[in-house]
């Protein structure tokens, strides 16, 4: 007998055995009629339990995100090669095209903060000589204007970087 016969005999013989364990344990710590009681299975003690999903930890925005991030998922790791292997160059560009996008998005939704902080920087460059005198009072205005103006801030922000996703976009188009 080679060596590999004498592995699968001992496989064959062990692996029953350690399977059989758990459901020999099982009957013998049940009382014989408990154990021989054929319309009593194992599969059939089921309890059902209604948990709210908050209690469990998951709220609604992590479980929006989760499915967000599959979709993304998909695309990137299906999709693309899917067009660029076949050849559907106008999906494939335009996914990308979406991705720019997105990263665009995301660049604005996170330098959000900074905003009161890039306000500053800005107004140090552009105040030069006998206008940095204004700096304070400039400064209070835009403190006193933040709350009205931000929004605004964030919704040219979110167009300027579609604007620049589009031309991106319409010379991506234009390929030969």
């Amino acid at each position: 007998m080679t060596l590999h016969a004498v592995y699968a005999a001992l496989v064959g013989i062990i692996m029953p055995l350690v399977a059989d364990i758990e459901p020999i344990y099982r009957a013998l710590s049940k009382s014989l009629r408990d154990a021989l009681d054929l319309a009593h299975h194992t599969f059939s003690e089921v309890s059902i339990r209604m948990v709210r999903l908050e209690k469990l930890g998951l709220e609604p925005w992590q479980t929006s995100t989760a499915l967000m991030l599959i979709v993304i998922g998909f695309v990137v790791y299906y999709v693309i090669p899917y067009s660029f292997t076949f050849g559907d160059f106008p999906l494939f560009f335009s996914i990308l095209n979406f991705i720019l996008l997105g990263m665009l998005l995301g660049l604005c939704i996170t330098l959000f903060p900074l905003e009161s902080r890039l306000e500053h920087l800005i107004l140090w460059c552009v105040l030069w000589g006998k206008d940095r005198r204004m700096m304070p009072l400039i400064r209070k205005n835009m403190a006193g204007h933040r709350k009205r103006t931000g929004k605004t801030a964030v919704m040219f922000t979110i167009c300027m970087s579609f604007m620049y996703g589009g031309a991106a976009a319409t010379h991506l188009w234009r390929l030969p």
